[in-house]
């Protein structure tokens, strides 16, 4: 059936977790830079930086393991950053 409701599309968690992985890890190399050129930034957005990162890996290790709901659980943490900086 394809509707509104119920599009004839369907995605894996593995894909939509890689595709936040790459989407996130991109967000990580902005701040990152951001921290390199405007120094007065780097107390305000270490933290934030490194626990982004600690996602990023335990999203990876979810991925190759064999557990779903360690997948699930890593997608739902990285879409819960958003795409501004």
């Amino acid at each position: 059936m394809t509707d509104d409701i119920h599009p004839d599309t369907t995605v894996s968690v593995g894909t939509e977790l890689i595709n936040e992985i790459e989407r996130v890890g991109r967000k990580h190399e902005r701040w990152l830079k951001m921290m390199s050129e405007f120094p007065e930034m780097k107390a305000g957005m270490t933290i934030g930086a490194a626990i982004m990162k600690a996602e990023i890996e335990e999203a990876k290790l979810a991925l190759h393991s064999d557990d779903p709901a360690s997948a699930i659980k890593a997608l739902k943490s990285l879409q819960n950053y958003d795409n501004e900086d």
